[in-house]
């Protein structure tokens, strides 16, 4: 990603901090589509919550050999995410604005004022993004 992209001092912080590590080719999209899956380890990584695998799953649909099983246990242990109903959690399916902003405001309930540290300002993106980006921003996750 170049140095001049709206939003790389963001996730080069987020890099240093062990929250992301791109795709298996190495490669960041940060305008690409994120599942639900992803968006759980995105949240438990930036948390430090380690992977937690009981012995039965808590949702149907997150195989125990899923990628994102582990991860996906420990935001449900959190108490971060409730699931699409009916006992499963969809991992696969893109994640919308609401279920990304229930997961924020529950992780931002768990977090202590003096433990948050402010990423970098991002520069202006391309296009606009709504006021979510503001009200996230002021989460300070």
């Amino acid at each position: 990603m170049p140095e001049q992209h709206w939003v790389f001092s963001v996730i080069t912080e987020l890099c240093e901090r062990g929250v992301i590590s791109g795709y298996p080719d190495g490669s960041f999209k940060p305008g690409g589509i994120i599942t639900r899956g992803e968006f759980a380890k995105l949240v438990a990584a930036a948390l430090g919550l380690a992977e937690y695998k009981p012995p039965q799953p808590s949702f149907t649909g997150v195989a125990p050999d899923s990628w994102c099983w582990g991860y996906v246990e420990a935001v449900s242990r959190a108490g971060l995410v409730k699931g699409s109903g009916g006992g499963e959690f969809l991992p696969g399916e893109l994640i919308n604005r609401e279920q990304m902003a229930a997961m924020l405001v529950r992780a931002a309930a768990r977090r202590k004022p003096q433990s948050v540290k402010r990423l970098p300002s991002a520069t202006t993106p391309p296009s606009p993004v709504g006021p979510e980006a503001t009200w996230l921003q002021q989460l300070e996750l």
